[in-house]
């Protein structure tokens, strides 16, 4: 016997439409997720000059400073934080789905969109087996890693011209999928 699912909470918009809450925003924790993994990405880059000066100069004898070794911790940590978050979104995706990109957009901005965020995806899971495999098994192997934090800017900067396109000039009020829920007066 199959289960039959929940029905949907529908909300009316003012287009006369009917779209559920779930076609039109991200879950609670899909929220959470993606505006933590933007800030840990973000703290990613200044903390990646302590990974370098710290290995670097353990090469050469050189002691790194408390400084730089807490800099080294902190990316390393980041790394894996990142990974537990980046799985939680495509997960989150692939069992609650994401909402519907908003009406009107052509077939290539839509393939594009997917296709972006497939790559941001699948860059997120590679940048952090590249660190670990540069840290824990060759350092010779670092090259991979910042080759992918620098396509992972690219990624990152489309995405952002795709969220600014969207509210700037199309203004289909995308962004507001991944914003806090509001609390209704009472």
């Amino acid at each position: 016997m199959l289960l039959k699912p929940k029905p949907r909470e529908h909300i009316s918009m003012d287009r006369s439409t009917e779209i559920s809450r779930r076609d039109r925003t991200y879950s609670s924790l899909q929220k959470a997720s993606h505006w933590g993994l933007a800030l840990l990405c973000v703290l990613e880059f200044p903390t990646a000059a302590g990974i370098q000066r710290a290995h670097l100069g353990h090469a050469f004898g050189i002691k790194a400073s408390g400084w730089d070794s807490f800099m080294a911790v902190g990316h390393e940590w980041g790394g894996w934080l990142i990974l537990i978050l980046a799985l939680l979104l495509l997960f989150g995706r692939l069992f609650q789905g994401a909402p519907r990109l908003p009406p009107g957009m052509r077939f290539w901005q839509r393939a594009l969109a997917h296709a972006a965020h497939a790559a941001i995806y699948f860059g997120l899971l590679a940048l952090v087996a590249s660190g670990a495999v540069a840290m824990y098994l060759s350092g010779r192997l670092a090259f991979v890693h910042i080759a992918l934090s620098k396509a992972g800017v690219g990624l990152i900067s489309l995405h952002l011209v795709g969220v600014l396109w969207h509210q700037t000039i199309r203004r289909d009020d995308l962004l507001e999928r991944l914003m806090p829920a509001r609390r209704q007066a009472s």
